[in-house]
């Protein structure tokens, strides 16, 4: 313990003479960051990230930057907690004006960042970041490192564009509803923020952007392939109404084959009946031989069977017509317009069928 508090002492002895600031800037010491699992290529980029932001930035200048943490401070101040009156305690041990400190910790691929900076005259925090994730690859992570030190340094300052193909559909950042999309947000937070977008029938679409300070963030959303809920999206099909549309033609068809056929029966049995000799009439009737009593039991079989076919094949055909026509006005009329029409009745010699539909 001893030996730790020495080395604390010393360091921070050394350091009050590493840098000279001008009078006119806010003197900064940035103490190393706490790290938890966290790749070093990351911590490496955000610490020197931080550092170079800080020199950079037109009120501040850094004093000193090293080795010691906020808690190799506190031990050799002898403070359990880093409230504000250990931190204040902290300026005689401190060359300059503010100190910044904070950690990094990772888990898989999410890394989390806070950062403090904390003013010795004020006995205050004058900038705060806390728990800010990016989400990525190590490098993707190093690649949004400098949004997440500008937006330390200089605040919500980011500018979003998100634009829209196909509808104005809700819109929402990091899983709160901004209002709608297409449309332009400012001072937003620097750093990598979520974006989602949401249309009337519930389809959801979402990006991630990175906003960096000076650049306009622009992401795009294409909706022209998702179906809108009163037209095509829940619109009943039309094939099975067009596969018994056809069923019913060919029954309707199949029925008027048969009508000839009874036709074509009932001739050949009249010129029977009208050959010498025969009487197929009344209480006398007769044939004059077996050859046409045979033909006339022939005639009278497929009559009979053609006319059972006849009512099959327009029945059939005629249910069939009904039901198909009924889904293909429920289907091309779905989105209020009717463009189905359908029509079917019985006649004289069997049924009359008709549909149109409107293109």
């Amino acid at each position: 313990m001893k030996l730790r508090l020495f080395l604390a002492t010393l360091m921070l002895t050394l350091l009050c003479f590493s840098h000279q600031v001008s009078a006119q800037d806010t003197s900064v010491v940035v103490l190393k960051f706490e790290e938890f699992n966290v790749d070093q290529s990351i911590s490496a980029a955000f610490y020197n990230g931080l550092v170079a932001g800080i020199e950079d930035h037109p009120d501040m200048k850094v004093s000193s930057s090293g080795e010691l943490t906020l808690q190799d401070l506190m031990l050799a101040m002898g403070c359990e907690s880093p409230n504000v009156e250990c931190l204040s305690g902290l300026s005689a041990m401190v060359p300059g004006n503010q100190m910044v400190f904070g950690q990094v910790q990772q888990s898989d691929d999410v890394v989390l960042f806070t950062v403090r900076q904390f003013d010795f005259a004020e006995q205050r925090f004058v900038r705060e970041v806390s728990d800010m994730s990016v989400k990525g690859t190590a490098g993707q992570i190093i690649d949004a490192v400098p949004a997440v030190i500008e937006n330390f340094l200089y605040g919500p300052v980011g500018v979003l564009e998100v634009a829209v193909q196909g509808g104005s559909p809700e819109l929402f950042l990091n899983g709160d509803k901004v209002g709608r999309a297409p449309t332009i947000l400012e001072n937003l937070p620097l750093g990598e923020h979520v974006v989602m977008v949401r249309d009337s029938s519930g389809v959801e679409k979402s990006e991630t952007v990175i906003l960096r300070r000076g650049e306009t963030g622009v992401v795009s959303f294409d909706l022209g392939g998702v179906a809108d809920p009163g037209s095509i999206s829940g619109a009943p099909s039309a094939v099975p109404g067009w596969i018994l549309v056809g069923v019913g033609a060919a029954g309707i068809g199949f029925g008027i084959f048969q009508t000839l056929q009874v036709g074509s029966i009932d001739d050949d049995f009249a010129a029977l009946c009208a050959e010498p000799g025969n009487v197929c009439e009344g209480a006398d009737a007769s044939l004059s031989g077996p050859e046409a009593a045979s033909r006339a039991r022939t005639l009278a079989d497929d009559g009979g069977t053609a006319k059972t076919l006849q009512l099959v094949g327009f029945s059939v055909g005629g249910a069939a017509l009904a039901v198909g026509g009924y889904l293909l006005y429920r289907s091309y009329s779905y989105s209020g317009e009717e463009t189905v029409s359908f029509q079917v009745s019985p006649s004289k010699d069997g049924f009359q069928a008709g549909m149109g539909i409107k293109f």
